[in-house]
């Protein structure tokens, strides 16, 4: 995933080399474990090569297993806010710190982090959600199956005015941004 503003450029991809028991991570600037996981948990690593134009550092993040590197992260001025699974970090690029972490409380993993005018909606496994900028969870909706499509289509896409989804089963949602149903179809 690539996100760039006026400030800075950011990649994020999976480290699928990172070793927990390992003390050389010389590839990495900084590696922080913000829920401290140990070799024993299941955890994946995100990469994270940040280019502030002036300078440039990369960061391991190390998170759940069920972490992805597509649709993880919404660059905001100097403040990246990434998701891994459950676990929101907001950074600071410039001043290389967390600034805060939040539990999401979201229903399933989540597969990826939108900005929207009033917080963030997150496209979940089994929930899509609309947090608050300080992640008070607003709502949240659930179908009748997994947000994922078998047949290609695009399963989560935000609209101007709602959020359109598709499940396992091919079945179609429409939901307003006050997390309200407002179209279904179910072809079976």
């Amino acid at each position: 995933m690539e996100l760039k503003n006026s400030k800075c450029r950011i990649e994020i991809n999976v480290d699928e080399t990172f070793n927990l028991g390992s003390t050389e991570h010389s590839a990495y600037d900084l590696v922080l474990n913000v829920d401290n996981y140990t070799l024993e948990d299941y955890y994946r690593v995100l990469s994270v090569s940040v280019n502030l134009f002036n300078e440039q550092y990369s960061v391991a993040l190390v998170g759940s297993g069920q972490s992805w590197s597509d649709n993880c992260a919404v660059l905001e001025g100097k403040i990246l806010t990434i998701i891994q699974d459950n676990r929101v970090i907001k950074f600071d690029l410039e001043q290389r710190i967390v600034i805060s972490t939040y539990e999401t409380n979201l229903y399933g993993c989540a597969f990826g982090l939108y900005s929207i005018p009033d917080g963030y909606v997150i496209h979940g496994e089994l929930e899509v959600a609309m947090y608050d900028k300080e992640f008070h969870k607003k709502w949240g909706f659930s179908g009748r199956d997994i947000f994922v499509s078998i047949t290609n289509k695009q399963a989560f896409q935000l609209r101007e005015d709602r959020v359109c989804l598709y499940d396992f089963e091919d079945n179609y949602y429409e939901v307003d941004y006050n997390g309200n149903l407002i179209y279904e179809r179910s072809d079976r």
